[in-house]
């Protein structure tokens, strides 16, 4: 069965580009480029991350972007689909700003 891992790194290959040369296109880290080729869910944060994830590297390798990410949300487990990742930090941002601090003087 076609999975988006295997349908992107088989585009990849046929450009023959390095996984590095995606991560640096993209902006994607390359940790997560492999885990999308290996079909390895449990690396990736939740859906909406790994979708724009997909998004970005289909667009890189000229893969149809609607196809890749429907064969996304196909395989990602349900269990996953909304569970946080320690990588990426949801902390609100500090109230005291310099900003907040003139008017706290005035």
């Amino acid at each position: 069965m076609r999975t988006a891992g295997s349908l992107l790194q088989e585009a990849r290959l046929k450009k023959k580009k390095t996984l590095t040369g995606i991560a640096q296109q993209t902006k994607v880290k390359e940790k997560f480029l492999r885990a999308i080729e290996a079909d390895e869910w449990a690396e990736l944060p939740n859906l909406p991350v790994a979708q724009g994830f997909v998004r970005s590297y289909a667009g890189a390798v000229g893969v149809n972007i609607e196809l890749a990410t429907a064969l996304l949300r196909r395989d990602f487990p349900e269990a996953q689909k909304a569970r946080p990742h320690p990588e990426i930090s949801l902390a609100r941002r500090a109230l005291w700003t310099p900003k907040t601090t003139i008017f706290a003087a005035t």
